[in-house]
């Protein structure tokens, strides 16, 4: 099975801004059974079903409106791209979480994938290449 301590789950794991998350396409069959077996024994993609809600059945709401946050304040960087902006945008990725999404939404922007990863405690940088595109943990 996949798991983030020794694998790149960024890597693995393929973020949408409808919550969801599938398994990244590029993976070979060895390592997409492994992140299908992560996926399935956290229920990452479990929702909201019937009355009974749990704490695991808002996750794909969380993503969802980190999506949504994480889209305004690309939206606004690119209105108005200041370090003041960069800085404001890490903050409140920092407060809300869900770092994945930041930077699947950020992917086009090497600058703010940079300060993600600065940002967030326990990031593995040996995860990165020197573009900060996801790379097999080592």
């Amino acid at each position: 099975m996949a798991l983030p301590h020794q694998d790149n789950t960024f890597l693995m794991i393929a973020y949408h801004e409808q919550g969801d998350i599938t398994i990244a396409e590029q993976l070979n069959t060895s390592d997409k059974n492994r992140t299908h077996m992560l996926i399935n024994l956290f229920q990452l993609n479990r929702q909201f079903l019937d009355a009974k809600q749990t704490e695991l059945d808002v996750r794909w709401e969380d993503r969802v409106n980190t999506w949504a946050i994480a889209k305004r304040t690309h939206s606004l960087l690119a209105q108005l791209n200041t370090e003041e902006m960069r800085e404001h945008a890490v903050t409140i990725a920092k407060e809300k979480g869900l770092w994945s999404i930041w930077m699947t939404v950020y992917q086009d922007d090497l600058d703010m994938k940079r300060r993600l990863i600065g940002a967030f405690p326990g990031t593995a940088l040996q995860c990165f290449d020197g573009d900060c595109n996801a790379i097999p943990r080592l």
